[in-house]
């Protein structure tokens, strides 16, 4: 092929895209290294977009039609085009003229007189203390958050660390066989119930029970004899790997996080929540915001490809993703101060092309003062109104760009942050969802 290295930088910087990335395409490895490692950013990022192979990726890096082609800078076309967006958004959402998000009210209490008093209320929680109950894998989450959000609405909560009976080696092949029988383990859980005789239990239900995890049958015989009512939350309710049937012999109420679960709709005793509850005093809001943009997170979800240009344009990044192992991944304390440290938070809850949901960490980093830059496909907008709570991107250019621009505009920056995490004090706080929970179960 007999055109130069120059000719094709000359074509990137002309805006001659579908050029340049037809020629990289058909590089072999050798010249093909020569783009990737190429000085120039802009150069960079084609070569990027030219080697995507998947359907995939090709959606992640398709040019924006709005914005045009990320680069190094900010071109003033850019910032102009991203400050008329946020100025027009929130015009409209000042005067009222936005509609609200459709599920702001989930939270809601209806048809009840007196709400019950938090501070009466007695909550078990049996979440596994590691995820997946695997001793070599980090902190789980849901045992945290459910805990620390409790005793902020002043629930006295006991959490109770399930790790040897809801998940087993047969379900989760790489966790250690441990030394511990079911039975035994079992006896340790009714003894906990015993001495704290709670009006409500919270449980994991993110598995199929078996012969060697706690079941609908213990479930049932624990209720029948202590009183208490049983939540089970089903985090990945996903209709193709997941099955609700037995906890729906057993549950007074279960909780699933995912919109498109088909199996639970219609069912009275089912609840859709947005994610899990969140403790704000875990993030300090009060730190200082020295990191530009983070990501912490497993090695999934193509995030791969989403920072990589933005590592290519040198934005200031803090960038962690790993195996879930508490060898390469942050502990949880870590992980809360990168977070609260963090001016833009990226937020990707891509599963299928059929399942896009929205994580906790869009939650997490809504309460530590974060923006969110969330990828398009979610249920975000249905709980928070874009462009005013958080931006929504749906290609590298987009996510570059108003990168650049939110790091460069604190102003605009603590306003979308500030906006966010107020109506997620009305809305989602740690208060609403205790509230909701106890006068759904009692």
């Amino acid at each position: 092929m007999d055109i130069s290295v120059g000719e094709i930088c000359d074509a990137v910087h002309r805006g001659d895209l579908r050029f340049a990335m037809w020629v990289m395409r058909h590089l072999t490895p050798e010249s093909g290294a020569l783009f990737r490692n190429h000085p120039d950013p802009a150069v960079q990022l084609c070569y990027l977009r030219a080697r995507a192979n998947t359907h995939r990726l090709h959606e992640i890096y398709r040019p924006c039609p709005i914005l045009g082609p990320a680069g190094p800078t900010l071109r003033p076309r850019q910032r102009a085009l991203i400050e008329n967006i946020l100025t027009a958004h929130w015009m409209d959402w000042q005067r009222g003229v936005t509609p609200p998000p459709l599920c702001r009210g989930i939270f809601q209490v209806r048809g009840r007189a007196q709400p019950v008093d938090l501070g009466a209320l007695r909550v078990v929680t049996v979440f596994a203390q590691r995820t997946s109950g695997n001793p070599q894998l980090i902190e789980n989450d849901f045992y945290v958050h459910f805990r620390e959000s409790g005793r902020e609405a002043g629930v006295d909560v006991h959490a109770f660390a399930g790790d040897d009976i809801l998940y087993c080696p047969d379900l989760v092949p790489s966790k250690p066989r441990g030394e511990r029988s079911r039975d035994d383990a079992l006896q340790e859980l009714t003894a906990f119930l015993e001495a704290r005789r709670p009006d409500i239990v919270i449980a994991d239900g993110n598995f199929f029970p078996t012969a060697n995890t706690v079941d609908d049958r213990y479930w049932t015989e624990q209720k029948a004899r202590l009183g208490f009512r049983l939540a089970i939350c089903v985090g990945d309710c996903y209709d193709d790997s997941t099955d609700i049937r037995p906890w729906l012999r057993c549950a007074d109420l279960i909780l699933v996080m995912n919109d498109t679960a088909g199996q639970v709709h219609g069912l009275p005793n089912a609840a859709l929540i947005p994610s899990l509850p969140i403790a704000a005093s875990l993030f300090d809001r009060t730190a200082p915001k020295d990191i530009g943009l983070s990501c912490i997170g497993s090695e999934s979800r193509n995030r791969v490809a989403w920072l990589m240009p933005l590592q290519v344009v040198g934005l200031p990044l803090y960038v962690k993703l790993h195996d879930r192992t508490a060898e390469r991944a942050p502990d949880f304390t870590t992980y809360c101060n990168i977070m609260s440290r963090s001016k833009l938070i990226f937020n990707n809850g891509f599963v299928t092309p059929y399942v896009n949901i929205q994580t906790g960490r869009f939650y997490e980093a809504v309460v530590c003062g974060s923006v969110v830059l969330d990828e398009v496909g979610s249920s975000s907008f249905k709980y928070f109104s874009e462009y005013i709570h958080y931006i929504p991107i749906s290609n590298i250019d987009q996510l570059t760009a108003y990168a650049q621009f939110l790091i460069q505009n604190e102003d605009w920056r603590s306003m979308i942050a500030n906006s966010a995490r107020e109506y997620w004090n009305e809305n989602y706080s740690s208060v609403r969802f205790w509230t909701f929970l106890a006068n759904r179960l009692l």
